[in-house]
């Protein structure tokens, strides 16, 4: 998107990050006199949703509650504005990687995450989230009890100066809330539910020890805590089983570190630290014994280690780009090594080709085969809107003539056309090519990435729709249509 094509007020919208169920969102430019400019992000209400009065109305919750939320760990709120009927926020921007996005590139490279800076960012976490138990609204000066209720490795954001922020309130409950939670009604990712949250039953600042307390695990063990299972087996795991210690699966773990993740993760709230302050200051006392000279350690440890990882900042659901999108005035588009996680923020929100605005997917495939596609496929492909999923949720998509797949550990997937190469297209592309053989539609692809991306089922729907459209564009996949609703 053209940095001039989007004007929100005085905010410029220079490239979208990512897009979720509810909003989609861009690192922007606000523009003052003399030449001031701040980049920020704004996150922008979807346009189908504003009819629907309790979307609108958990939207601008979500804003007004971070609007009181002040700590160096916590992602802060600036702004909140109607145009046109598109209501959006206005958020800091934090130029590095969420926390999940760090974690999955050092075990796809085999490496082991740190256990003391493991440590050291979730304390910093800690103290975010026990910021925001402790708010009281500043009119009232009465405690607003929130509960983030979504703590997970994404809504953990890392700068390249180790700054650790705490992101979307977005299904928090407070007491200024407008919107309530209907009973039997679960908001956050299940597999960081605590077992009082699964079970519906009260929620407190404990609950998100125990989000935290399952980041923390996955950190140190080197691995998911429910890979692998479906919701329901996640929550009779969650109600029912004790899970392991990290030391189970990495001999080197400190065993007074081992107790406090543990600890974190006890079925009873009551046994767990009695606040996030009080999870922060044990983990401070640990790094304090080792000897951890902490924030310096750490962002020497992100520079040098990781350097990769945080060449281009993200916010986005399903993580941050792992390199730069180069679009040169002339000559052919291309790639550095390194694209983008998530395809969605880069397709075009109008009816201009892929090829025309999003290069990374036409570069190196302009001489690919022609290939025949039914007169039902788009010969543009668009952002997906919810109606298009249901014309290609039955479809199945496999190569192209002549175009093949290499993924490398999940995470990079090399295609080549006529022996020209597409060079680390990025992890949504790596996921669907190894899986785009035939045999699955477009719906199953989805439900496969829920696990996988821990994405909700609308997110995922997009990020499928979106590279399939665009890939079919480009001559690098064909459509089966058979089971799916012709166009």
């Amino acid at each position: 998107m053209e940095a001039s094509a989007q004007l929100l007020g005085r905010y410029r919208l220079l490239s979208r990050l990512g897009i979720g169920g509810m909003a989609e969102v861009f690192r922007s430019e606000v523009v003052g006199a003399g030449d001031f400019s701040r980049t920020v992000v704004v996150k922008r209400m979807l346009p189908q949703l504003a009819a629907d009065h309790d979307a609108v109305m958990m939207f601008l919750d979500e804003a007004r509650l971070g609007a009181k939320l002040h700590h160096p760990n916590i992602v802060s709120v600036l702004d909140l504005g109607e145009r046109d009927g598109d209501y959006f926020m206005v958020m800091e921007y934090v130029d590095g990687v969420d926390l999940g996005t760090i974690d999955a590139r050092l075990r796809s490279h085999g490496l082991r995450f740190p256990q003391d800076h493991a440590a050291w960012i979730i304390a910093r976490a800690a103290e975010g989230l026990g910021a925001a138990h402790d708010a009281r609204d500043p009119a009232t000066d009465r405690p607003l009890n929130i509960v983030h209720r979504d703590v997970s490795p994404s809504n953990i954001l890392v700068s390249r100066t180790a700054d650790v922020k705490v992101a979307d309130f977005g299904v928090a409950r407070s007491s200024a809330q407008h919107v309530r939670t209907g009973t039997g009604v679960l908001k956050g990712k299940v597999p960081y539910m605590a077992p009082e949250h699964l079970l519906g039953e009260e929620v407190d600042a404990r609950s998100d020890v125990y989000g935290l307390g399952v980041v923390l695990w996955q950190l140190l063990a080197g691995r998911k805590r429910h890979e692998g299972r479906n919701d329901l087996k996640i929550i009779q795991s969650v109600v029912q089983e004790r899970p392991p210690p990290p030391s189970q699966f990495r001999d080197d773990i400190d065993p007074q570190l081992d107790e406090i993740a543990m600890a974190m993760l006890e079925r009873r709230p009551q046994d767990r630290p009695a606040s996030a302050w009080a999870l922060a200051q044990q983990l401070d006392d640990w790094l304090v014994a080792k000897h951890h000279t902490g924030r310096p350690a750490v962002e020497r440890w992100l520079r040098a280690t990781l350097d990769g990882a945080l060449a281009s900042p993200m916010y986005s659901p399903l993580g941050p780009p792992h390199g730069a999108i180069v679009s040169p005035a002339e000559g052919v588009p291309r790639v550095v090594d390194g694209a983008p996680r998530s395809l969605a923020g880069a397709l075009p929100s109008d009816r201009a080709s892929v090829t025309e605005r999003s290069p990374y997917l036409a570069a190196g495939v302009p001489d690919a085969p022609t290939v025949a596609t039914p007169t039902h496929v788009p010969t543009s492909a668009t952002m997906p809107e919810r109606s298009r999923w249901q014309e290609f949720a039955g479809a199945r998509v496999r190569p192209a003539p002549g175009v093949q797949a290499r993924v490398i550990d999940g995470q990079t997937a090399i295609i080549v056309a006529e022996r020209r190469q597409l060079h680390s297209l990025n992890t949504t592309a790596a996921f669907i090519w190894e899986r785009a053989d035939g045999s699955r539609t477009l719906a199953q692809l989805a439900e496969e990435m829920l696990p996988h991306f821990e994405v909700e089922l609308a997110t995922a729907q997009d990020e499928v729709l979106s590279f399939v459209l665009a890939a079919i564009q480009n001559g690098m996949l064909v459509v089966e249509m058979t089971g799916a609703r012709a166009i």
